[in-house]
């Protein structure tokens, strides 16, 4: 079946405060969007926030085996769009384009509303977007909350933390998960990419890896920046909640890949 693919990186429901996305980070979003290209079979079409270099898809396409010729790239009018937003999904001119090439099977860097959105809008059947992903369903997998209420239901040992949705929760923790290194790290709910992560230190030595911004700790005007910055209020988070944790620098990132072959008939 013929799919359509959609680099939707970075979009509103992947990142809050999408307006406050570092440039850089912005900047590099057609980057991993055009990863995508890598998924591409004969006859499938994707959409972009920027043109590819024809050579990298000649390239993917002979070690993937597809027909460059035979694939649908896709990208907005407007060169300046750097994020397939709601909003430039659903332009009717990008619309009359992707209909011109939809099939019945639609997949997305992040099956999030605005896919669901955009299916309907060009004529998908009703089943192309599961009813879990219309309603947000794959979102909860990117915010850092709903992470940690996992984790903690499922014994996963993740640093000590607190998510805060009041000036209170923040001003409580912050001293608390400070104590073990003299770091704590206050990260947005729904960010990428370290973007959103402010690394509060009383050692201005210690290495921000993972933050896009440092700010002192240690006296009371250092935390009323800090909360300050975050934008918590007495009763609520009018920009979202945040999630603090203890840092713990020089530590070592381990990561684990895990194959998952196609389930084998009558074996």
């Amino acid at each position: 079946m013929r799919r359509l693919w959609v680099g939707n990186c970075n979009s509103e429901y992947m990142v809050d405060r999408l307006e406050e996305l570092d440039p850089r980070e912005r900047e590099g979003t057609p980057v991993v969007a055009a990863r995508m290209v890598w998924l591409l079979r004969d006859g499938d079409a994707l959409m972009l926030p920027q043109p590819v270099d024809p050579s990298f898809v000649a390239h993917v396409g002979a070690l993937m085996g597809f027909d460059p010729a035979r694939v649908d790239l896709l990208v907005p009018q407007d060169a300046a769009v750097r994020v397939l937003g709601q909003e430039e999904l659903l332009r009717p001119e990008f619309l009359d384009r992707v209909r011109k090439v939809v099939a019945g099977e639609i997949r997305a860097y992040m099956s999030d509303r605005g896919i669901a959105a955009l299916a309907s809008a060009v004529g998908l059947p009703g089943g192309a977007v599961s009813t879990f992903d219309a309603s947000g369903g794959a979102e909860l997998f990117n915010s850092k909350a709903v992470f940690r209420a996992l984790a903690a239901g499922l014994g996963v040992p993740v640093p000590d933390g607190a998510v805060c949705a009041t000036r209170g929760d923040l001003e409580r923790a912050l001293d608390r998960l400070a104590a073990p290194t003299g770091a704590v790290i206050v990260k947005a709910d729904r960010m990428g990419g370290g973007a959103g992560n402010v690394l509060c230190r009383t050692d201005p030595t210690v290495p921000p890896a993972g933050a896009a911004l440092t700010l002192p700790l240690g006296r009371a005007l250092d935390r009323e920046a800090i909360l300050a910055h975050t934008g918590l209020a007495t009763t609520h988070a009018p920009r979202g909640q945040v999630v603090a944790e203890t840092y713990h620098p020089h530590c070592r990132s381990l990561c684990l890949e895990v194959l998952c072959p196609a389930a084998r008939v009558g074996g």
